[in-house]
């Protein structure tokens, strides 16, 4: 580190502002004396340097305190205090070289007084900026650790002084904590003195029952950590066993299907394909069985038409064979509502009009077997050949809507 230039505004015996410049064009030229008489000022330069630098560690304080803001109002030149504005500064700029480049830095301490209080500025300048927050408390650990405070009396020193120093009693300690300091084994001294005071205090109760807290705490910790590993060792246990029983499945698997077993899926597989054949052959008998109700006899008389020699359309368009066509129709229709599948009310429904058919038809066939026995023509055969073809088309649509009916409930139950 090179001091550059010191400037002190009403400072100990400087009043008013006052500059040191250090800067030389020579570079051979790197030593600077500084003399003077007593009372000059020599020592408060020094302390100035110090107290730029450290701060309250200049004093051995750790942070600002009543007793470091006493010495520093014991810094203040004495006619400052006359002056409407009570301030004082110290600033110095140095160079240090830090990461193998050489920078320039400007440290301020200012203080200021005002109504019985003493505030401090600390600032520190480099590069036409000013350091702040961690750039800040960088640097101060780096300065620290370069030059620490405990060792700058071994690179800055008054001459008229150092006799004294080495000549006292208390030299040997001097040195020896300087050592420590420069070593960093000043550290493991600060641990023993705040252990040794610290073990050497009583506790207090505040404190006994927080420990007692703290050793239920670790109990119940510990009676968990315990229990969690208990707990994942019987979880090993059942993956283990999971294992074994599922390479035991998987053998009786094979072994039943090796002797003509099926699994479970095929089983249902089979169910619902069996479902399914039973349902197309459900579909296939009633629509076999319409067309055997109703088709098949038009087919078969026209089928006897074909072949007969005398081909007389009575043989085919009979009135007789239509009535009893839709007759058969309806009871068929009212057997098939007996399945309790149907909703009563369209059950009850569907039994009326197939009961009013009924009647309608074997009325129409009671008037044409009367006629027929009478041998009157009571009604016109044209008109009971079309009312009977007319039952039988309403009876057999009727037949009709039933089986999709039947068909739709089969397929809402699968």
């Amino acid at each position: 580190m090179k001091i550059n230039k010191i400037v002190l505004y009403d400072f100990n015996s400087y009043e008013g502002l006052n500059e040191f410049d250090f800067t030389s064009e020579n570079s051979s030229k790197n030593i600077i004396l500084i003399g003077g008489k007593n009372g000059a000022g020599k020592t408060s330069l020094f302390m100035a340097i110090k107290l730029a630098l450290y701060g309250p560690l200049s004093f051995g304080y750790v942070g600002i305190n009543p007793k470091y803001i006493a010495k520093i109002k014991d810094c203040i030149n004495s006619r400052a205090f006359q002056k409407d504005v009570v301030k004082s500064k110290v600033q110095i700029s140095v160079s240090l070289m830090v990461e193998r480049e050489i920078k320039e830095y400007e440290i301020t301490r200012e203080w200021n007084y005002a109504k019985q209080k003493l505030d401090e500025k600390y600032y520190v300048k480099t590069e036409d900026r000013i350091l702040d927050g961690q750039e800040l408390s960088y640097f101060q650990n780096y300065l620290q650790s370069m030059i620490p405070p405990d060792l700058f009396e071994f690179f800055l020193f008054d001459g008229e002084e150092v006799g004294s120093v080495f000549s006292t009693s208390t030299y040997n300690s001097y040195v020896k904590n300087a050592v420590y300091t420069l070593c960093g084994l000043d550290v493991f001294e600060i641990i023993r003195k705040y252990t040794t005071g610290y073990a050497g205090k009583a506790s207090s109760k505040e404190e006994e029952e927080i420990y007692s807290h703290y050793k239920e705490l670790r109990k119940n910790v510990d009676e968990i950590e315990i229990y969690f590993a208990d707990l994942e060792a019987q979880i090993a246990s059942d993956k283990d066993e999971l294992e074994k029983v599922e390479t035991e499945l998987i053998e009786i698997e094979t072994a039943f299907k090796n002797a003509g077993g099926i699994t479970e899926v095929e089983r249902q597989a089979l169910i619902k394909e069996f479902t399914e054949a039973e349902h197309t052959k459900t579909e296939s008998l009633t629509k076999i069985k319409m067309f055997v109700e109703g088709l098949m006899p038009f087919f078969i008389r026209v089928f006897v038409f074909m072949l007969s020699v005398n081909r007389e359309w009575s043989l085919l368009f009979n009135p007789v064979d239509f009535i009893f066509l839709g007759l058969t129709l309806n009871l068929t229709n009212l057997n098939e509502l007996n399945n309790e599948k149907f909703d009563p009310i369209l059950k009850l429904k569907f039994e009326r009009y197939s009961v009013i058919q009924i009647v309608i038809l074997s009325g129409v066939l009671g008037i044409l077997y009367f006629a027929e026995q009478s041998q009157k023509e009571i009604l016109d055969r044209i008109v009971a050949l079309v009312c009977a073809i007319a039952f039988c088309l309403v009876s057999f649509l009727f037949s009709n809507a039933i089986m999709n009916k039947l068909n739709s409930l089969d397929d809402g139950n699968n």
